[in-house]
């Protein structure tokens, strides 16, 4: 996939430890459960990438806030009505890459917003032995030319224990290069670094 573009997304997470249940509902703690903690967050909104700035940007839907990846101060911005209000140092500061990983095998296919998608499925190991992570990808191949990603689904079990799992789903899919200023923005040089920045909750929770 081009790794520089523009798409519609819409994120589902979820952290969790101790005596937990999953059910039809999602992952919760039961009455008097010891250790349960369960975090949860859904999100939506537009994401942009400029695999040549090395910058991310996502404009959060309904909202002023627009949320700035930079990978050359290796920080996370939030951006409130053009003005930083606060930074974290990103969790993870090497580019990432987008798409399906070179060794991905093919798993059944699912319809994802009316789509019929190809799915991939690969592990993400430590030292090629130890499962920390699951990943499937799921693309729209009915066009063979231009192929187009409907969703991902990745699932954390560090060292085989299961601790969260994450969801995006994408649409209105549109590669090359963003516009630029939704990058810029005021108060860059004096922005003060967030609160709460070693914890799991998202940036715009730190505030």
């Amino acid at each position: 996939f081009p790794q520089s573009f523009t798409v519609v997304e819409e994120d589902d997470i979820d952290i969790h430890q101790g005596q937990y249940v999953t059910n039809k509902e999602g992952v919760c703690c039961p009455k008097n459960a010891q250790g349960c903690k369960v975090q949860v967050r859904n999100e939506a909104g537009r994401r942009y990438q400029d695999a040549t700035k090395k910058m991310q940007a996502f404009q959060v839907l309904g909202t002023d806030q627009v949320l700035v990846s930079d990978y050359t101060t290796n920080k996370e911005y939030s951006v409130v009505n053009g003005t930083c209000q606060a930074y974290c140092p990103l969790q993870d500061n090497e580019w990432p890459t987008f798409g399906i990983n070179a060794n991905a095998t093919a798993v059944p296919d699912k319809v994802i917003n009316g789509k019929t998608c190809k799915g991939y499925f690969w592990k993400t190991t430590l030292l090629g032995i130890i499962t920390m992570e699951t990943s499937t990808f799921y693309v729209d191949e009915s066009d063979p030319s231009n192929p187009v990603p409907c969703a991902e689904f990745d699932n954390l079990t560090p060292f085989g224990r299961a601790i969260g799992s994450e969801g995006a789903t994408w649409v209105q899919w549109t590669p090359g290069t963003p516009d630029p200023k939704i990058f810029e923005f005021a108060n860059k040089a004096g922005c003060e670094e967030g609160k709460n920045c070693n914890s799991n909750a998202a940036l715009a929770r730190y505030l």
